[in-house]
């Protein structure tokens, strides 16, 4: 890609999430965000239809990225993928406290996390190999939900705490249900 066009995308997307950082997605319009950028709506309309469709690519390139992130770790576990989420956070807290912010998508913690459907399903599958499939898909859906409310509280408390605790948190709580469920089963 050209330097020109990196350049421009670039600055488009730091205009627009200035501008989410201050209202709601539904408020910044096509005008906004070129001011801001000092752009005209032409060069805008290059790259996007809209500012609903800056954020979907903006998601989207973010999420591109965890799952990225994720291969090279050759994360094996829930606990593993969950540390490659909390660096990958931590390193783009700019893109990602905006996104996930009262003006941002409510959805894009899920979409994260449904991104890693697939390879935590395995590691269920793995775990619970005499549960149900649609309890195994229950289980998921249940520690993602958790692990969302626990993403959401380090985040809201500035990520002060080490990236270890949330992860050894959700780790222990695996670890009970590990030891739990299979009596049931």
């Amino acid at each position: 890609m050209d330097a020109r066009v990196r350049y421009t995308r670039r600055v488009i997307k730091e205009s627009f999430l200035e501008l989410l950082k201050e209202k709601e997605l539904s408020k910044i319009t096509v005008k906004g965000i070129c001011e801001k950028a000092e752009i005209n709506r032409a060069t805008f309309y290059k790259y996007y239809d809209n500012p609903y469709h800056l954020l979907e690519m903006l998601e989207e390139e973010q999420l591109d990225k965890l799952l990225e992130d994720i291969e090279k770790s050759k994360a094996k576990t829930l606990q593993d993928i969950f540390r490659v989420i909390l660096i990958d956070i931590k390193e783009n807290f700019e893109i990602y406290s905006v996104i996930f912010s009262e003006n941002g998508d409510d959805s894009f913690r899920k979409k994260m996390f449904a991104v890693c459907y697939k390879d935590n399903m395995d590691i269920i599958h793995n775990l619970f190999p005499g549960m149900p499939a649609d309890q195994q898909e229950w289980l998921f859906y249940f520690l993602a939900e958790g692990s969302n409310g626990v993403l959401w509280k380090w985040m809201q408390d500035g990520m002060e705490r080490p990236i270890d605790d949330p992860i050894v948190f959700v780790e222990k709580i695996i670890e009970d249900i590990n030891k739990t469920l299979p009596s049931y089963f």
